[in-house]
């Protein structure tokens, strides 16, 4: 398998995987791993400040206005 966290999305052009910053809702969060679920892509993710961990949709994660990538590169 994958192992631990061991894939990677390129997601809306953006390469996301473990280690990946976002901050939502005004707490940093990295992704701690991907999977799918149904078919829809889901990311575990750690928040820094609790340590405490949840699963939120890339979606969400990508397009909310709650979020923002911090660590996310754009291409071009």
């Amino acid at each position: 398998g994958d192992g631990p966290g061991g894939i990677n999305m390129t997601f809306a052009g953006v390469r996301i995987g473990p280690g990946t910053r976002f901050l939502y809702d005004g707490e940093i969060i990295e992704v701690v791993e991907l999977h799918t679920v149904h078919g829809m892509p889901e990311a575990l993710v750690r928040e820094a400040r609790s340590d405490s961990v949840r699963q939120i949709a890339l979606n969400e994660l990508m397009f909310s206005e709650r979020s923002r990538c911090l660590s996310c590169r754009l291409p071009g």
